[in-house]
């Protein structure tokens, strides 16, 4: 079953699937397939991270309920972070209320354990050592998106994505104050829309 997950998986990395899923003379079977077996991901012994990432590119509506899964589950992993985008570019406005009650959650998503934040981007400068992306961080950029609140709004300095939406390691404060700023923001922003 392993193998068989991985070999699936690096499908959908390989463009000539994505290109056939879009425009190809079986894109509608295909399409279909995909969504089969993205429901499948985030079961035990199924990855999510590349399921949501291609339900994310190619606007699977399958992506969805991987996606509730996973936020139900409270994941601390890097899918958590899929997951929320997953919901925000499929403009999932239901999903909401279960987005905004992770406005709490400091799970700190990225950097993971053990890694060191580098710049990532060399237009802009290098990362404060304090700078973290936690849950509660990638939330409030979802739900922003889905509220039609640019990040710059509310104080988000978060960089466009072709792959998920936004970068990951943009998504994130170096401070708790800057992070209640950009909530208070959002709420301000939020009641008036």
């Amino acid at each position: 079953r392993r193998a068989t997950s991985t070999n699936i998986s690096s499908a959908l990395d390989d463009q000539r699937f994505s290109q056939l899923i879009t425009d190809g003379v079986h894109a509608n079977t295909l399409c279909a397939i995909a969504e089969i077996w993205i429901s499948r991901a985030g079961q035990p012994g199924v990855a999510a991270e590349r399921p949501l990432l291609f339900s994310i590119q190619h606007n699977l509506k399958s992506g969805r309920s991987v996606a509730i899964r996973i936020i139900e589950s409270k994941s601390s992993r890097p899918d958590m972070i899929y997951s929320l985008l997953c919901i925000a570019s499929l403009n999932s406005t239901e999903d909401l209320p279960l987005i905004e009650s992770l406005f709490d959650n400091k799970t700190v998503l990225w950097p993971q354990r053990g890694q060191i934040v580098k710049n990532q981007d060399p237009n802009e400068p290098p990362y404060d050592t304090n700078y973290k992306v936690q849950t509660r961080d990638v939330a409030l950029a979802a739900a922003a998106h889905l509220r039609n609140i640019k990040p710059e709004e509310i104080s988000m300095k978060v960089r466009s994505s072709e792959l998920s939406l936004y970068a990951f390691d943009s998504l994130g404060f170096s401070s708790d104050e800057a992070r209640s700023q950009a909530l208070a923001e959002y709420r301000k922003l939020a009641e008036s829309k």
